[in-house]
């Protein structure tokens, strides 16, 4: 190697042979030597950093590796390190290893085999703390469940579509409705999962509320799945999240109701009453028209019979 000028310079390792110790012992990471069974051979100063080991008498490093690792991530740390081979080298991943105060560290490298370097002789590991990270992770995935499990606790149906109509999340009660499961869904484009559902009214409200950035609400039948339903549509920067419920039981209520009020019109045609309970503001009241529709029922002779049968169930209340 030379310099600008062409003189020769020194390679720092060649020239000092402190280069490599002096390189360990500075690094902030854990440099840590381990004979073939897993007895600590040497751990870099660091170790007093991580896990206060080291530096004064009543701080030294076990003997042993495994007195240091903790017992349930133990097996998985011998395995790796164990299945590494000659010079090669392996991810160690997350696991504990207990502080000189008892607490526990997390930390992750990697392991290097140079058993059969002569001038080694073992497994090289070299790792880092990531126990800041790893509480981190763990937060996120405590939050990610907490809202996963209030996602699944709501009775509605509820799912969530990306900016490019992509199912991103769907909760079992919309899988039920949609007779779809979570797998067959995520990812897919709403449109070509329901193509029916892309030109009619589902598609212009979806569209509209992306358009207009605001919430929309409307009922609907679906021909393809035999549904009739309420949807909430709520924009976001994100994409669209929909929660929607199966108003099947309200609406053939609602068509058994008009159809008896039909009946009662068509029965009470000509009769005495049927003046008075069409004009009267009684007949809203459904109470009020199942009384005459049962007293109807009861006989059209009844009603022509002095209308005493009907006047016992109108009242003003009604």
């Amino acid at each position: 190697m030379t310099d600008k000028n062409g003189s020769a310079v020194n390679n720092p390792v060649e020239r000092n042979g402190n280069f490599y110790r002096l390189l360990i012992e500075h690094s902030t990471d854990l440099i840590t030597l381990l004979g073939e069974h897993g007895q600590v051979l040497y751990s870099s100063p660091s170790i007093h950093a991580h896990l206060g080991y080291g530096g004064a008498p009543g701080r030294e490093v076990p003997g042993h590796v495994r007195d240091l690792v903790h017992s349930a991530d133990w097996p998985a740390v011998e395995q790796q390190v164990q299945q590494t081979p000659p010079d090669g080298r392996s991810d160690l991943l997350p696991y504990r290893v207990r502080h000189l105060n008892g607490h526990w560290q997390w930390l992750e490298g990697t392991v290097v085999n140079l058993l059969h370097h002569p001038d080694v002789g073992a497994y090289l590991l070299a790792v880092r703390d990531v126990t800041e990270a790893v509480r981190i992770q763990a937060e996120l995935r405590a939050r990610t469940q907490e809202r996963a499990d209030l996602l699944e606790s709501i009775t509605d149906a509820f799912y969530v579509l990306d900016r490019d109509w992509r199912f991103v999340y769907v909760n079992a009660q919309a899988q039920h409705l949609l007779g779809k499961s979570a797998d067959e869904l995520i990812g897919q484009v709403k449109w070509d999962v329901f193509p029916e559902s892309t030109n009619n009214l589902v598609g212009t409200q979806y569209r509209e509320a992306v358009r207009s950035g605001l919430p929309q609400k409307f009922e609907v039948y679906y021909e393809p799945l035999e549904l009739w339903a309420e949807a909430h549509l709520y924009p976001s920067a994100r994409g669209l999240s929909v929660t929607f419920q199966d108003i099947g039981a309200r609406k053939a209520a609602e068509r058994a109701e008009q159809q008896r009020s039909r009946i009662l019109e068509l029965t009470l045609q000509g009769t005495p009453w049927s003046s008075f309970c069409m004009k009267s503001p009684c007949w809203s009241s459904s109470s009020a028209r199942g009384a005459v529709l049962r007293a109807a029922e009861a006989g059209r002779s009844a009603v022509h019979g002095g209308g005493t049968l009907l006047a016992g169930h109108l009242q003003p209340r009604d």
